[in-house]
Order: C-alpha cells, then structure tokens, then sequence
C-alpha cells in the first residue's frame, strides 16, 4: 500500500518498501539485445519485436507520427518543448538523454513511461560506448503498433 505524506518509517524500512513497490512505468533493460533483423531500423537506430515489448537501440530521442494524424488538432505541450517548430501530428516523443528514458503521449498529455537514475536504487548507464541507448518499451504504452507511425529524430 502506498506510504502516507509525512509517514516515512526507518531507512531500513522503506528500503525494502522501494525495493518490493511495483509501477506500471513499463521501461525494462534486457541484459543482452535482440538477435535478428529490426522491425524498423534507420540512421537514429533500431526496433526489435520483443513480443510483449518493443526493444530500443537508438541514439537519439525519435518523434512518432500516425500516417493519418488529426487534422487540425494542436499540441500545446509540443509547443512549450519545442518553440518556434510547426507541429505535424506527432504523436509520440521518445526522449533519451544521460540518466532518463521518456515517452509522452502528445495527444493525451500523458507521460506513458518514464525512467531517471534519479528515481531509482539501481541506476543504469542507458548510453554505450558507441552513444546508443538499449531499453524495451511494453507495448501497452503505445496507442497503436509502431509499424503504423513514421519516425523521426
């Protein structure tokens, strides 16, 4: 059950409580990367099917576009990220930089999956040597199958 505001117990306690808490954030790190051919693949990287998740190895945050995006549907949170930029329907931003792995939802304004070093006991270095970042993504954070969106960097 979730810890009341101003109630934390012993550091030990909430130790195991952080340890055993569970969240629908659906951002994993496989210990090894796909084998095979990518879903989808392009100068930002790869998508591997995973089944259940999509799996990542890209080398930059990638904006998702339906082929048929809203008309006249306007985005204020693009607009506030990216000034001075026409928005096109986007629907997604997946967003990597040092330390945080994002996907916001541009038509809902919903963070659909987060992860920050700064949020977790067990951080990660999410960028290899050669500057690409390896994660998978459930499936259940996206609205529709990626073979329907149009990515872009």
């Amino acid at each position: 059950k979730p810890l009341q505001a101003g109630s934390l117990p012993p550091a030990e306690e909430f130790a195991r409580y952080v340890e055993t808490f569970q969240l629908d954030n659906w951002i994993a790190f496989p210990d090894s990367a796909p084998e095979g051919a990518p879903l989808r693949e392009g100068t930002w990287g790869g998508i591997w099917d995973l089944g259940d998740a999509y799996y990542f190895r890209i080398r930059s945050s990638l904006r998702l576009t339906p082929a048929d995006p809203p008309v006249d549907f306007r985005s204020r949170e693009f607009e506030e990220i990216f000034p001075g930029e026409s928005y096109r329907g986007q629907m997604y931003l997946l967003e990597v930089k040092e330390g945080e792995i994002k996907l916001f939802n541009f038509y809902n304004a919903v963070l659909e999956a987060f992860f920050s070093n700064g949020l977790t006991t067990a951080p990660r270095v999410l960028r290899n040597a050669v500057g690409e970042y390896g994660f998978a993504i459930s499936k259940k954070a996206f609205g529709r199958p990626l073979e329907e969106l149009i990515i872009n960097e």
